[in-house]
């Protein structure tokens, strides 16, 4: 019985999906259709674009914020981090280090409305269709 709950709980560890960033990332070109990995989704445009706005300052200012809108239920911090599709793409900026960043709109996955869910940051540039 124990190798059995041990076998399941490696097979589902293989499942979930784990955000991995390096420097390729910043080569990515997002397109609406894309999906991400987001431990930290933000409820509206305004509060991503504040926390966007301090991604270019820094990262302990981006941190800073992104607690500050977390205790005020503006977002939600998630873990294991969850997986969306990209509804739109926002805004393209460069962060503090001047690597390209892009604001994604977010919809659920499954999701045949396509309504959007919530806001995030990725690493890459809003690509061209």
């Amino acid at each position: 019985m124990k190798k059995l709950l041990i076998t399941l709980f490696v097979l589902a560890a293989m499942f979930i999906p784990k955000p991995v960033l390096s420097a390729d990332d910043y080569d990515k070109e997002w397109l609406p259709g894309d999906s991400i990995v987001v431990g930290s989704v933000c409820k509206s445009e305004k509060v991503i674009l504040e926390v966007a706005r301090n991604d270019t300052i820094s990262e302990e200012a981006t941190l800073n914020k992104i607690r500050e809108f977390t205790y005020t239920d503006d977002c939600l911090t998630v873990f294991p981090p969850i997986p969306f599709y990209v509804h739109s793409i926002v805004v393209g900026y460069k962060d503090f280090k001047k690597r390209p960043s892009v604001v994604l709109a977010l919809r659920f996955i499954g999701d045949k409305q396509q309504n959007i869910v919530g806001y995030a940051i990725g690493a890459g540039s809003p690509g061209s269709i």
